[in-house]
């Protein structure tokens, strides 16, 4: 993001702490949505926590959420600050009628609070991505996934931001927009070719030094989905329910009141942050996919 001054790219793809980086930063534009960001986001609790024995069905966000009140009240929890995982922290107890207040935050980056967990600190853990997630979900046997990202409805996504200079310039908005159609037209097909798809996310993981196995990679690949263009030209130009925001603005402003709540920015950035949202491209490249059909 900090390359957008000098005009370091046109456009990219980040998770949502990246857009806020490069919106309010850097004055960079929100294009689109391109994939869910929440299917990986985990709350573990060892099997015979409280919370695990207190069952289902008291959370208000979600009933397949574990635990009540009592049970999650002074819990220790392990979690990287200011992340998207703390978000999930965060709005998990709020499905109780709790705030973090009521429980004790304990600071750490994924793979420290994954190792810690292992060695018995802590009574719940936050986890992302393949940083311990699936190897927990597999240890059926020792803990329990008592929340996630999407039993907590958290709308966390990835997205397609834009150097606004580029965006203005009218042959690199032409080349952003094919950009954005091959990707759309890649999503669909990993969709329809499952099995090769997985194949191209084995080896490009081994080429990057940060190898998974194919039966990690075949879960990690289903948690989260792709947007079809139709679905991310919607979220992108029509309003979000009893909102004047259309809806992907709306799930970033309310992720952004996160932010705020501990301290990453402030009150003022959320009428700095209005505005930022472009649905011009994808709307013409939806226009000229139907034309094309």
């Amino acid at each position: 993001m900090e390359s957008l001054s000098s005009d370091g790219w046109d456009i990219g793809c980040t998770g949502t702490g990246g857009v806020f980086a490069g919106v309010l930063g850097y004055d960079a534009l929100v294009l689109g949505p391109c994939v869910t960001d929440d299917g990986t986001q985990y709350i573990f609790a060892r099997n015979d926590s409280d919370i695990v024995k207190a069952g289902k069905g008291h959370n208000t966000l979600n009933k397949e959420i574990y635990g009540d009140v009592e049970s999650w009240k002074g819990k220790s929890i392990l979690c990287n600050p200011g992340s998207v995982p703390q978000y999930v922290m965060i709005k998990t107890p709020e499905g109780f009628g709790l705030t973090m207040e009521d429980v004790n935050f304990v600071a750490m980056d994924p793979a420290t609070a994954y190792s810690a967990f292992l060695a018995g600190e802590g009574d719940v853990c936050v986890l992302t991505g393949s940083y311990g997630t699936f190897k927990m979900l597999a240890a059926s046997d020792s803990y329990t996934p008592v929340s996630s990202g999407v039993m907590a409805d958290c709308g966390l996504m990835n997205i397609f931001v834009g150097n606004k200079n580029s965006y203005a310039d009218p042959e690199k908005y032409e080349a952003m927009k094919a950009f954005m159609e091959v990707y759309f037209k890649t999503s669909d097909w990993i969709k329809d070719n499952k099995e090769a798809a997985i194949d191209y996310c084995v080896d490009m993981n081994d080429e990057s030094g940060n190898s998974m196995d194919r039966e990690t990679t075949v879960q990690y690949m289903a948690v989260d989905n792709y947007y079809s263009l139709q679905e991310a030209c919607d979220m992108q130009n029509n309003k979000a329910e009893n909102s004047d925001h259309v809806v992907i603005e709306k799930r970033l402003l309310d992720a952004l009141d996160f932010f705020i709540s501990v301290g990453n920015y402030r009150e003022e950035d959320k009428a700095k942050f209005e505005g930022h949202t472009e649905g011009k491209l994808l709307s013409e490249l939806n226009a000229q996919g139907t034309a094309d059909k």
